[in-house]
């Protein structure tokens, strides 16, 4: 970030070499003092955009002219959110403020060294012939005692942590801004910094276009910012790309979307940042390779969705991963050892027992891993999700966690796609997702998740497979929900055959199967030929299940509903209110079945009276 130092008031006899790979030389300078206000900021950058509120928080947390003691500020995040393009925007704002500002490159120890001895000879202090220690204390005995306006800034202290740093840092009546992914600086106040809000990056696009944006592509570039998960290196690159090559956002989407790798890995760091993408987390990847299970836990992670990872369902259910991490999630100190390592470089951020990783984060991580590993984790995936998704329609206790697991079946489903797992326990999460969105109604949305379970079903476990049988009546169900009824009958004719060959004719599996073709012959219309399917389901039932069974309750709630329509009310709410009662006992009286059929039998009732 400081590639490009611009200093302040240097006089024409002063000899200076100034620059990240300038070497040491000796400088003279005249026996006078140094020249404020001083810095050495690289210019301001055109493109800045949004963060006033950060900006604010920074500047209300320095105003205290009656603090005798220096005031530190961390500001933390991910690689790529824009933590120097922050405190540098803070520190052009604020010039005026200061009669000193100066920008270190914080790497290590010995980077520190080198640019507080480039401070100190323009501070006219003699560090030239001083060793690296005692030019340093020159610098901060200064920084101690100067009656000057002064802010330093921290830039990028990844490697270091809060103590190794501390004898770089001066006292006195100054202000200190420390960037870094460490999100733990105890001295210091923190302020995090996320991604672009959705208006924040909207307003970045055209100042760093450079042209106005038309009305069509406001959508588009709202679009690709959402797909870059609004982290304004990811922003920055793909305008870059867009300015160099003369694309669209369109055009540039759509090579995201088909060909990110190869994108990537063609664009060269943009003007204000010092890595790109592909290279900006290296440096995080290598570190939570050295944790036991840090590195195995963020490979879990790329196959689920970005945000709410529930650590306590990936404990509870860690027999299903792979053995290292299992063995890590199972024991207490390895598993914060392993959080510890993942969020020590904010390639994840933990709260309230749930993780979040970016989703570039995700992308490269998983382009990092080759199409073998891949495949492992997108099935560890799988089987872990299979074991944790607790939904019971009959029981409403496991309904609570089911909104936030699943985004990340959804997630974990895609990916095994993409990474071609054909396996019965794909299949079966495909599945689990169909009958819960269809349960609750969303049936256009279900729609893919039962196709693909369909196709995972007959290429792992043939075509005339029970669980075959199953995906082929959830896809029919799902068609005649959507009003597709002709298009439905012949999924549910085809599972009821499989069923009866392969479970027999009188088994509860083919009793669901006779229902719901009688259920789609009543919506068809055709009010004769749904009876005998209905009365055959509900005697398989009351004989297999029992007489109070929830399933028999339903072919009697069919029964009573294909009575009514033949006008026959008097049948229709006898079998309704011995439905309504199986229910009330089995599900409460507050489960929507319940619910439903009271409505359904009070309807009825009216229609008698």
């Amino acid at each position: 970030m400081t590639d490009h130092i611009k200093t302040g008031h240097i006089s024409d006899s002063e000899a200076i070499a100034i620059g990240r790979g300038a070497t040491a030389t000796v400088i003279h300078f005249p026996d006078t003092p140094p020249q404020f206000p001083l810095h050495n900021l690289p210019p301001p950058n055109p493109h800045f955009s949004g963060r006033q509120e950060y900006l604010a928080a920074i500047q209300s947390a320095f105003q205290n002219p009656q603090s005798e003691i220096v005031i530190t500020q961390a500001i933390a995040g991910l690689g790529g959110v824009g933590k120097t393009q922050l405190a540098l925007a803070y520190a052009h704002a604020r010039q005026d403020a200061y009669d000193l500002i100066w920008l270190l490159r914080a790497d290590d120890a010995a980077a520190l060294d080198s640019e507080l001895r480039r401070l100190g000879t323009m501070l006219r202090l003699p560090v030239q012939t001083a060793d690296a220690a005692a030019a340093r204390q020159m610098v901060l005995s200064w920084l101690n005692g100067a009656e000057r306006r002064w802010l330093l800034l921290y830039d990028n202290v990844d490697e270091m942590d809060a103590g190794e740093l501390r004898p770089f840092l001066p006292g006195g009546r100054g202000h200190l801004l420390i960037t870094s992914r460490r999100p733990h600086w105890p001295r210091a106040q923190r302020l995090r910094l996320d991604v672009f809000t959705a208006a924040e990056a909207a307003d970045f696009w055209p100042k760093r276009i450079e042209r106005e944006i038309e009305i069509e592509e406001e959508d588009v570039l709202a679009e690709l910012a959402a797909e870059l998960g609004r982290l304004p290196l990811a922003l920055e690159q793909a305008a870059a790309y867009m300015e160099r090559r003369r694309k669209s956002a369109a055009d540039y989407l759509r090579l995201y979307r088909q060909r990110r790798r190869a994108l990537w890995q063609r664009q060269p760091p943009p003007d204000d940042y010092h890595a790109t993408i592909t290279t900006t987390w290296e440096m995080a990847f290598d570190h939570a390779q050295q944790t036991p299970g840090a590195a195995d836990l963020l490979n879990l992670c790329c196959f689920l969705s970005p945000d709410d990872i529930p650590l306590d369902a990936v404990r509870a259910h860690a027999a299903a991963l792979p053995d290292e991490l299992a063995a890590v999630m199972a024991d207490e100190l390895a598993r914060d050892d392993a959080l510890a390592a993942l969020t020590a470089y904010s390639l994840a951020t933990a709260a309230d027992g749930q993780l979040a990783v970016h989703r570039l984060v995700q992308a490269v991580a998983r382009e990092r891993m080759g199409a073998e590993r891949a495949k492992t984790w997108a099935e560890a995936a799988v089987k872990l999700l299979s074991r944790a998704w607790p939904f019971d329609p009959q029981d409403m206790t496991t309904w609570e966690d089911c909104p936030t697991l699943l985004p990340h079946l959804m997630a974990a489903a895609g990916y095994a796609e993409e990474n071609e797992v054909y396996t019965e326990q794909a299949a079966a999460l495909n599945g689990k997702i169909t009958f819960y969105l269809g349960f609750f109604g969303d049936n256009r949305a279900a729609l893919p998740f039962s196709k693909r379970a369909l196709a995972i079903f007959e290429k792992a476990l043939g075509p005339d497979h029970p669980d075959t049988a199953l995906s082929l009546n959830n896809l029919g169900y799902l068609l005649r929900a959507m009003g597709e009824l002709a298009a439905a009958r012949p999924y549910y004719e085809r599972a009821l055959a499989i069923r009866e060959n392969a479970l027999g004719a009188d088994h509860p599996d083919t009793a669901t199967s006779l229902n719901n073709l009688g259920a789609l012959l009543r919506a068809m219309g055709e009010l004769a030929a749904a009876r005998p399917y209905y009365e055959r389901a509900l005697a398989i039932r009351e004989n297999a299940l029992g007489p109070d069974h929830p399933d028999t309750a339903l072919s009697l709630n069919n029964l009573a509903i294909l009575s009514y329509y033949e006008k026959d009310l008097s049948k229709a709410a006898q079998l309704m209110r011995r439905a309504l009662a199986i229910w009330e006992k089995a599900l409460g009286s507050h489960h929507p079945q319940t619910q439903s059929a009271r409505e359904t039998l009070s309807a009825i009732e009216t229609a008698l009276s």
